[in-house]
């Protein structure tokens, strides 16, 4: 390859700041990071049981949760597929570092996302019809990026300046390994059945909570550090109906619809990326569906559990202030951001098994999370431990 080549892939890269590449970047990955936990935060059912069925009066109820998620792969904004090791490829190429150039080098990215959550309810009946619960959450999470830099004959060609670019975003991504062990928000609310009773064929409760910021909010001049709450308080309403034609099976369809209060949070100055900046926001309004089948089948002293679930989440864009170049801030109104909405749907099949036929008051269920499609989220697929003791 000629140097005039060489020097026309690279016209970009030598005038380009390096850290505008850097910063382009974490925001890109830490939007993607932020995106999966908003999902995953509504994934787990809600406070109370996601069927309208209601605990007796006077009975308490404890539920754990233990997930374990992975994913390798996000959809992008028309829906497809895209692997991380793709997505760390568009990102040095949208901030105007080539990845393959022929004879110069060669950019190899990967990563993967993982996390192990951990889950308690606890749920007591004031009446028949009525009932208050609590629910704590604790991550542990981890997004590892790779990226490795192989250079070929003709690198000696480019300047001093262009490989410092490249080298630099290519230890960049590699340096990506983001983790955080800390509690998540907490959930409080209350559970009311308007119609039916536990037999009957048809059954309506709403159930309301309010989400606390009780938990982690990751630095953003700090890379390497994930947030495992969303810092505000937000309100969300349920709705369950319920049909059972018969006493060992029954439908539930569940909606819940999330409302984020406007807040302000810290985000790192455009112009400068060794402070932060105050900015007010609105997280776009959460819409989910959830539709499932149960079935109970009395095996020898137990009952097994068979369930078969399907969910769309759906979350619109976000609005934030714009930043002024004069001021040096974020001012004015907010402003929807395109890009920031995001839904994915999932199937969710559930073997279980009850003993409350052996007189002992726990229910156990196991679930695997297969994602269908989606918009602007992993494609996480995840395994779930849920075990409820009854009091």
């Amino acid at each position: 390859m000629s140097e005039w080549s060489i020097m026309s892939v690279f016209k970009d890269i030598c005038c380009a700041r390096p850290y505008l590449h850097y910063q382009c970047l974490n925001l890109k990955l830490q939007r993607l990071i932020s995106s999966l936990l908003l999902f995953l935060l509504l994934f787990c059912e809600t406070l109370f049981a996601s069927e309208a069925t209601m605990l007796p009066a006077g009975v308490y109820r404890t539920r754990l949760y233990f997930t374990i998620a992975e994913a390798d792969s996000v959809y992008d904004a028309d829906g497809n597929e895209q692997s991380f090791e793709q997505v760390y490829e568009k990102a040095l190429i949208d901030n105007g570092v080539p990845v393959d150039v022929k004879d110069v080098y060669r950019i190899d990215t990967g990563g993967e996302f993982s996390m192990n959550r951990y889950d308690f309810y606890i749920e007591y009946g004031v009446t028949d019809n009525f009932g208050l619960g609590a629910w704590l959450q604790y991550f542990d999470i981890s997004n590892n990026a790779h990226a490795s830099l192989t250079t070929d004959s003709a690198w000696a060609l480019l300047s001093e300046s262009q490989q410092s670019v490249i080298i630099g975003a290519t230890e960049y991504v590699d340096s990506l390994d983001a983790s955080a062990s800390a509690p998540g928000d907490t959930v409080i609310g209350i559970k009311h059945r308007l119609l039916g009773d536990n037999s009957s064929k048809y059954r309506f409760a709403y159930h309301a909570g309010v989400r606390v910021p009780t938990g982690h909010v990751a630095d953003p001049l700090d890379t390497n550090d994930i947030s495992t709450g969303d810092g505000q308080l937000d309100l969300g309403i349920w709705l369950s109906f319920d049909y059972q034609p018969h006493p060992r099976f029954f439908i539930n369809l569940q909606t819940r619809h999330e409302y984020q209060l406007a807040g302000t949070r810290d985000v790192r100055d455009p112009s400068d990326p060794t402070r932060t900046l105050e900015m007010e926001f609105q997280p776009g309004l959460i819409n989910y569906a959830e539709i499932d089948a149960w079935y109970f089948y009395p095996l020898a002293k137990t009952e097994l559990i068979l369930k078969l679930m399907s969910t769309y989440y759906l979350e619109d864009e976000e609005r934030q202030q714009s930043y002024d170049n004069t001021s040096g801030r974020f001012t004015g109104s907010l402003e929807t951001i395109d890009g920031t909405d995001s839904s994915l749907w999932t199937v969710q099949p559930h073997i279980g098994v009850s003993l409350f036929p052996m007189a002992i008051p726990v229910r156990a269920l196991l679930s695997y999370s297969i994602p269908v499609a989606g918009v602007n989220l992993p494609a996480a697929e995840f395994i779930q431990l849920r075990v409820d003791v009854y009091f």
